[in-house]
């Protein structure tokens, strides 16, 4: 169970460094920039700084979570599909396929 934690912990690191050599490659115009992926971010960081929610979080306190849940995951399902074809790019050479 201990291996199984750490295989896990060290693949989210890879993925986390991945996602800055992505951010770092877009900057040196060495790979396309996933501007989708980049507006979700953006919309992402807005909606939880924002006082204006979709559904409030005090008048239903359940819903109101989760919403921001769920709008969290779907962002980082999206970022982690553009950092797996960064990935996949990096493995074929530096070309999108």
């Amino acid at each position: 169970m201990r291996v199984k934690k750490y295989n896990i912990i060290m693949r989210e690191m890879s993925d986390f460094k991945a996602f800055f050599a992505m951010l770092r490659d877009v900057r040196k115009k060495k790979y396309p920039a996933p501007w989708g992926m980049f507006a979700l971010i953006f919309l992402f960081v807005f909606y939880f700084l924002s006082p204006i929610d979709l559904i409030p979080d005090y008048i239903f306190p359940v819903l109101g979570f989760a919403d921001d849940a769920a709008f969290a995951l779907f962002t980082f399902a999206v970022i982690r599909k553009e950092v797996k074809k960064y990935k996949l790019s990096l493995e074929n050479g530096g070309t999108l396929k």
